[in-house]
């Protein structure tokens, strides 16, 4: 398996988006740097941005990870961003709220090896839960089930050990693509789109052959995966002119099909920007541009 020989133990390393995230969970607690609160997440989550984002969200999600002061940051104003006097602490569901009731009051040893204890198997419980992770939400319920890779290829295989990676190299796409629209290129945006596109990507490998024999599988793809992508309801700029971009690049023969259906506009707009994409992929994750 191929990868990269960054450490991602430090968050310079982190894409861009992780960097902000934790600059803001930081920037809460006066004297705590965006690097000291990252060195407080496990390191196994740190090879995956989907991991880490996963581990930490506190974007409305019944569980969420807090920052607990052991000495509160009420009664010790000066220890408000002590990276010694915090710990990460599950809370929301069978959890609680146990930051919350303790008020005032400092948390025991005891108390805090109990904290450490279960924010760490929580860490586990979210890494568990991309080993191996497939995604299959390329499209709408009613078309996906059309277009399920067949998991024994080797490229498919490739692009599972490197699933991380993948999103990775897309998200450098997307955000140049953003940010080129003046658009910003945020966590939901690409936790929406990255399963959607990786999914794409790996259709794309296993059957491109097949694509570029027949027009009526390309036709196929486009009728009733594409374009019910772009009309969903959660339908986003960046994502959807990332999707079109990468049929263009990957699939010859497919440029009529997209003038057909109205989406070249899109095409004109991710071009370069896919580009950049399949620079960082063969930079960084050979096999998968292979």
């Amino acid at each position: 398996m191929q990868t990269a020989t960054l450490d991602y133990t430090d968050l310079a390393n982190q894409p861009k988006y992780i960097q902000d995230y934790i600059a803001q969970r930081a920037a809460n607690h006066e004297g705590l740097t965006p690097q000291e609160l990252f060195d407080e997440i496990s390191d196994h989550l740190k090879d995956s941005p989907n991991e880490i984002m996963d581990f930490l969200k506190d974007y409305g999600d019944e569980i969420a990870v807090q920052i607990s002061h052991i000495q509160s940051k009420h009664t010790h104003p000066e220890l408000s961003g002590d990276p010694d006097n915090i710990v990460l602490e599950v809370s929301g569901g069978d959890y609680g709220y146990p930051n919350q009731a303790r008020q005032e009051n400092p948390i025991s040893n005891a108390e805090a090896e109990q904290i450490i204890q279960e924010t760490n198997d929580y860490a586990m419980q979210i890494e568990n839960q991309y080993t191996d992770d497939l995604p299959s939400n390329l499209a709408p319920e009613q078309g996906s089930q059309n277009f399920t890779p067949d998991l024994a290829a080797s490229n498919d295989l490739a692009i599972s050990n490197n699933y991380d990676g993948l999103a990775e190299s897309i998200y450098t796409g997307m955000e140049s693509l953003a940010q080129s629209l003046g658009l910003a290129c945020t966590y939901a945006i690409m936790r929406t789109y990255g399963p959607r596109i990786i999914a794409l990507f790996r259709y794309i490998v296993h059957h491109r052959e097949e694509l570029i024999r027949s027009h009526s599988q390309r036709e196929k793809l486009v009728r009733d995966c594409i374009v019910p992508l772009i009309q969903a309801g959660d339908a986003d700029q960046v994502g959807s002119a990332f999707i079109v971009g990468l049929l263009l690049s990957l699939i010859p023969g497919i440029r009529e099909l997209l003038i057909a259906y109205g989406l070249v506009s899109l095409c004109k707009l991710a071009m370069k920007h896919i580009k950049k994409f399949v620079v960082h992929l063969e930079k960084h994750f050979p096999r998968l541009a292979s």
